[in-house]
């Protein structure tokens, strides 16, 4: 037997063309949407569906797009009035109750009024302790003193000055000056020693301060008696 050829593909047959008519061909028409082609073959609405991005058939990228559109918008019109300087409503802060006036001070505590009772008896003690002084000091300048001296004994001059310093009135006897003074001076003390004194009786040799002052002490609390 002799092989019969293959047969060959048939090219798809062409639609006729239909013409207008005028005589003129027709224009094609999309076969899905039935409208009619453009120049580059494709009808308006399939060239809208191709434009679209690819992976998101349903659009809502562009969706996306349009909402952050909308927000930057919005976030804009905000600033503006912002910057106009538009007056902010007013604060309301409510009023506080009014505040009852402060309790009177309490009395003094006890020990408070114990406190200021001892300061009181400080301060009068410390009063009558000088007034006294200032009484024994009056009643000390009452006291009669004598001192013999000479012009050249030095101690002799210390206790001039310091008799001077204290306001107390004595009597100066120079035991150089006349025979009956030397004589008066070797009646209470034989030695003839210079400085010499006699408080109120009393005859102390030589010279200390705290000894004639408190001679002259005792003198004066002897006479108040």
């Amino acid at each position: 037997m002799d092989a019969t050829p293959e047969p060959k593909a048939q090219p798809p047959a062409q639609p006729p063309a239909q013409h207008a008519p005028s005589g003129h061909p027709r224009p094609r028409a999309c076969p899905i949407h039935g409208i009619a082609l453009g120049p580059l073959g494709r009808c308006v609405i399939c060239q809208r569906a191709e434009s679209d991005e690819p992976g998101d058939p349903s659009g809502g990228r562009k969706a996306l797009g349009v909402l952050l559109m909308m927000a930057a918008a919005l976030g804009g019109m905000l600033v503006y009035k912002g910057a106009t300087g538009r007056p902010e409503p007013p604060i309301v802060v409510a009023e506080s109750a009014p505040r009852s006036p402060p309790p009177p001070a309490a009395a003094p505590a006890v020990e408070e009024r114990v406190v200021i009772d001892e300061a009181r008896a400080v301060t009068s003690i410390k009063a009558a302790t000088e007034e006294k002084q200032r009484s024994f000091e009056a009643a000390m300048r009452k006291v009669p003193v004598t001192v013999y001296t000479t012009k050249w004994c030095e101690l002799c001059g210390a206790a001039r000055d310091w008799m001077k310093s204290r306001a107390f009135p004595f009597n100066e006897v120079d035991v150089e000056t006349a025979p009956e003074r030397l004589a008066a001076l070797r009646k209470v003390n034989p030695e003839t020693t210079v400085p010499t004194f006699v408080i109120d009786g009393e005859v102390f040799v030589g010279f200390g301060p705290g000894t004639i002052q408190g001679a002259m002490f005792r003198a004066a609390q002897r006479r108040a008696r």
